[in-house]
């Protein structure tokens, strides 16, 4: 192996433990629930926060986060698996505290690297871990085994619903899907487009007996976004709606999980924990042969 893949892997081994970002990641079990313009916005309302975060885009057949930053987006981690771009090329700071990497399909040529240049490659992706607070993690929406298998490699997942029956049932499939693999250290829940917080906390209740009752999975109701038009309208800008209208009513929402978040990373911060996401997910990765 080249002394630059030596190298990471000391830096890593070298890294206190419990010194990794915490994995938190953002699901659905289908899309329209809003699950990316959480991922961002929380990932935005964390870095106020004073935490450094990092935003992981894998959604693999539909990478956008980077258009609500307004990012320019010219490279993604293909290209590094390529060996045509580095990390520092492609990693995208789009605010103070607050990174975006554009993952796209190349998180899924893991499995297709050589020993070697895969080792360097986790070694990059664990030192980004490591110099991070929070990793978010934007996964696909549906049930599919990638999307899965990024949950289960989190150290929690939140599943994004809205209060259409529909999005409910796809809810509990996505969590279904989970309670059969390694569930998440927490398991929360998120209400989204809700119309006020009596609806959404019918919603989650909902949703947490029926888990607890048939799956013997327990769900957290972790808190929920109000409907607000002012959301569509910093789509349309293309920014988060913290940054676009940060006195309206959605952007408290997303202040109030950030704060959970933060509560629940200071509790846990004399902590042991699981092996870093990439690590885990290269581990499901390569137990499996994966399309180019």
């Amino acid at each position: 192996m080249n002394d630059q893949a030596a190298r990471l892997r000391e830096l890593v081994q070298e890294a206190p433990q419990g010194s990794r970002g915490r994995t938190v990641a953002i699901t659905s079990g289908k899309g329209g629930t809003g699950k990316t313009n959480l991922a961002v916005n929380l990932s935005a309302a964390l870095a106020q926060r004073g935490f450094q975060v990092l935003l992981v885009d894998l959604d693999l057949g539909l990478a956008n986060a980077d258009i609500l930053f307004n990012a320019d987006v010219r490279w993604n981690l293909a290209h590094v698996m390529r060996g045509d771009k580095t990390f520092s090329e492609i990693l995208l700071p789009v605010a103070p505290r607050l990174r975006l990497l554009p993952g796209a399909s190349g998180f899924s040529r893991l499995a297709n690297l050589g020993g070697e240049d895969r080792e360097e490659i986790l070694g990059h992706l664990e030192l980004l871990e490591a110099s991070s607070d929070f990793l978010v993690i934007d996964t696909g929406a549906g049930i599919s085994q990638n999307v899965v298998e990024f949950v289960c490699a989190s150290d929690e997942a939140i599943v994004v619903t809205t209060p259409e029956p529909t999005s409910v049932m796809d809810a509990f499939a996505m969590i279904k899907m989970i309670s059969r693999r390694n569930v998440p250290e927490r398991l929360r829940v998120v209400v989204n487009q809700a119309r006020d917080r009596a609806e959404a906390l019918m919603v989650a209740e909902k949703i947490a007996a029926v888990s607890r009752q048939l799956l013997k999975v327990s769900v957290e109701k972790m808190g929920y976004v109000v409907a607000d038009y002012r959301l569509q309208e910093a789509v349309r800008h293309r920014r988060p709606i913290l940054w676009d209208a940060p006195q309206a009513p959605a952007s408290a929402c997303f202040r109030t999980l950030a704060m959970l978040l933060d509560g629940r990373s200071r509790q846990d911060a004399q902590g042991n924990f699981r092996r870093g996401f990439f690590r885990r997910v290269a581990q499901f990765w390569t137990r499996r042969v994966m399309p180019v």
